[in-house]
């Protein structure tokens, strides 16, 4: 699925979702394709996340999402959504951090939406 450019969003944005993986611009225009986990924020991208699928995450991992101090996650589970555990969420919760779960192509949706927007948002996206 591609999604139309917005040239009015700074930082990083995702162009394109397909099962193989996803194309972000950095900052600069560069486009990046990406085919294992990532996290995203409008000024971070860190590529090949630890994490490849629901049952791998660990409340650290969302405690080095929280440390990013944004106001809210988007937690992409990949191409169906599965919530995690509640009780690995804890570190978001703790710094007052909302996480919302939905599948991957929706998390980039948002993400773009809520960047746009300026909001400072973090896109953590599983993919296998």
């Amino acid at each position: 699925m591609r999604f139309n450019q917005d040239t009015s969003s700074s930082g990083y944005t995702i162009y394109t979702v397909t099962t193989e993986g996803v194309t972000v611009r950095s900052p600069e225009g560069r486009s990046l394709l990406l085919e294992s986990s990532f996290i995203i924020g409008t000024d971070t991208l860190i590529k090949d996340w630890g994490p490849r699928a629901i049952d791998q995450l660990m409340a650290n991992h969302f405690a080095a999402i929280a440390a990013m101090k944004p106001e809210v996650v988007l937690l992409g589970t990949g191409q169906r959504l599965r919530f995690p555990p509640h009780a690995l969420l804890t570190p978001l919760m703790e710094a007052g951090i909302g996480c919302e779960v939905m599948d991957s192509a929706a998390a980039c949706r948002t993400y773009n939406v809520l960047n746009s927007e300026g909001r400072k948002v973090v896109a953590a996206l599983l993919f296998p």
